[in-house]
């Protein structure tokens, strides 16, 4: 028989349901309505129990990989650190570069920042001229801390892959991203290709 799921808990509920499942054949060979019923009670609540436990379980694990690849980064600071991570992923893709503007360390850790108007028109004329690639997807596979003493403002590099668009192609990259927590909001450069020894 096909595991559903590995945590413990999960298969007893699976084998009291096929178990449920027999009882009820078996009855229908001539048992008493309210028997016939019991069981098929019974056998709806477990249903229901194990459609309940088998969602909250894949949660848990998406929850624990989650923590594993961002350990490098304050428990506190990760669940904002994904949503605009997500965000940036997101304008990228659908070439949002307005809203893209706003999530970039361009945007406010340089001495002369770029108007938004600068960086969209250079961002779309960098795509055109294929100097750049389009960022189509980012999965992270690990985080490191770059802060080289603690009175600097957190710089991670978050490692991962990253599909991309290069207006020829579609491929997959080994890429970085670097993550800064400035004024308690996090900002990103744009993602680079990484080449493992």
């Amino acid at each position: 028989m096909r595991q559903i799921v590995t945590s413990s808990g999960i298969r007893p509920q699976v084998s009291r349901i096929i178990t449920c499942c027999a009882l009820i054949l078996i009855l229908e060979k001539g048992s008493n309505r309210l028997m016939k019923k019991l069981f098929m009670t019974t056998f709806l609540l477990a249903f229901s129990v194990l459609v309940i436990i088998i969602p909250a379980s894949s949660q848990t694990k998406e929850q624990k990989k989650e923590q594993k690849v961002f350990a490098a980064i304050p428990e506190n600071l990760r669940a904002r650190l994904v949503e605009r991570l997500n965000l940036y992923v997101q304008y990228e893709r659908t070439k949002q570069y307005e809203k893209l503007y706003d999530l970039t360390l361009e945007s406010v850790a340089t001495t002369n920042p770029l108007s938004r108007n600068e960086y969209v028109n250079i961002s779309k004329k960098a795509i055109a001229e294929r100097h750049r690639s389009v960022l189509l997807k980012f999965k992270p596979t690990s985080t490191l801390n770059f802060a080289l003493d603690d009175k600097d403002a957190p710089i991670y590099q978050i490692f991962g892959t990253a599909k991309v668009n290069n207006g020829e192609e579609i491929y997959e990259i080994n890429a970085a991203i670097d993550a800064r927590l400035i004024n308690g909001e996090w900002y990103f450069s744009g993602v680079g290709s990484v080449i493992y020894d």
